[in-house]
């Protein structure tokens, strides 16, 4: 298994470019050939399953086995045409707004968000030990990467997923309420 850190996240290199889903699966694509891997399974959880439909769309699936959605919608912000939002309802107010927060506020923001991917609030030491992580990744990438996933309409792009997929979506979902899973799997 390999876990990747997204430019400009954890551990790698620290970047003010380039922030895009497009350009995170131009690296994963980069990854992919320098290990010259090949029938890999990718598994994306939140923004990850973005990257995963941003590189399928860009490459093809040719050199990918299977997949693994977890906890994403192909569109996090609201419209008339769509019910599985990110929150049941999120617009561009709502984006500023946490991006504003993330600015002036960075703990109480992300940790926040932290809380909000799980039915069950984890323990403050969870949070605590979660929220050490996310300040690896710089004030501004978070915020690029986060307007650059909530903008994106993934929809069409569903099409494109050719290999066999596992998707994984809580019940009791605070970021997707509703049965985003089965609206998936259709």
């Amino acid at each position: 298994m390999i876990a990747l850190d997204l430019r400009g996240h954890g551990l790698s290199g620290k970047t003010d470019e380039d922030h895009n889903l497009k350009q995170y699966a131009r690296d994963v694509r980069r990854l992919l050939e320098a290990l010259e891997l090949i029938a890999v399974t990718m598994v994306g959880w939140s923004m990850g399953t973005s990257i995963i439909l941003s590189y399928l769309t860009q490459f093809g699936a040719d050199e990918i086995r299977s997949v693994a959605f977890v906890e994403q919608s192909p569109r996090c912000l609201s419209a008339s045409d769509w019910e599985y939002p990110l929150g049941g309802g999120y617009y561009p107010e709502d984006l500023a707004t946490f991006n504003q927060n993330l600015r002036f506020d960075h703990s109480g923001a992300a940790k926040g968000f932290i809380r909000s991917m799980f039915a069950e609030p984890p323990s403050a030491e969870t949070i605590g030990e979660m929220y050490a992580e996310s300040t690896k990744t710089l004030t501004a990438v978070a915020i690029n990467s986060m307007t650059s996933m909530t903008y994106a309409v993934l929809r069409p792009e569903l099409v494109k997923v050719t290999v066999p997929t596992l998707l994984l979506y809580g019940e009791r979902s605070r970021l997707f309420p509703g049965d985003l899973g089965k609206w998936m799997q259709s």
